[in-house]
């Protein structure tokens, strides 16, 4: 009973879900209804956590059903509360013994630059964290940034970052023109090891997307 997100965003889905291992712990901020949250749930399973933080109230409570009607309660903190709280609460050390997690999920729109400030340090203990930021550029730049500073952000914390591209089913270099593009756009990030896993990614192996999502 996950909540749909239409069809827009197979390839998005089916990255996410690949980057998630077993008993893993996924950071979903700006969780929505929970789409991405109960697939990181399904694909962590009892072992792993799920940290899904979403301050707007109608939406947290959507969140909040989901993960009781999917059963999820075991695996998923949700909080209402934006992504500043993991920094400023200490949560990180509660949710993951080791103190790093496997995979970041960035949708806070105008924000994203100031989110990876407020978690650098908790990515710097972990170093094969795979990052998914929602780049939307006329938010960045009503926020007084632009997509060209959050690349130059990522890559400064070591990350290469590509464009999942919905259309022609395929992750896309990242570069400048990212500032002239319409509406969001879903960026995958990691250290290394890219190419593998772009053809991994392409052939749907490694991950199981529950029915439904």
């Amino acid at each position: 009973m996950f909540p749909a997100t239409g069809d827009s965003d197979v390839l998005m889905g089916r990255v996410f879900a690949a980057s998630i291992p077993p008993a893993g712990a996924v950071v979903d901020a700006g969780a929505g209804a929970g789409h991405h949250t109960m697939i990181a749930a399904d694909q962590v399973g009892p072992e792993g956590q799920v940290m899904a933080f979403e301050p707007e109230p109608e939406s947290y409570r959507a969140l909040r059903s989901n993960v009781r009607d999917n059963g999820f309660e075991d695996r998923v903190t949700a909080l209402p509360l934006g992504i500043a709280a993991w920094a400023n609460l200490h949560l990180l050390d509660s949710f993951a013994p080791d103190a790093s997690v496997d995979v970041v999920k960035l949708a806070i729109e105008g924000g994203d630059v100031n989110s990876l400030h407020a978690i650098d340090a908790a990515l710097a203990l972990s170093p094969s964290a795979r990052l998914f930021v929602e780049c939307n550029p006329a938010e960045l730049s009503d926020a007084g940034s632009s997509a060209t500073t959050l690349l130059v952000e990522l890559r400064e914390l070591g990350f290469h970052s590509r464009v999942i591209e919905e259309i022609h089913g395929e992750l896309a270099p990242a570069g400048t023109w990212l500032n002239e593009a319409g509406g969001s756009v879903q960026l995958f990030c990691e250290r290394g090891g890219h190419r593998r896993f772009a053809r991994r990614a392409r052939s749907g192996l490694g991950a199981r997307v529950p029915a439904g999502v």
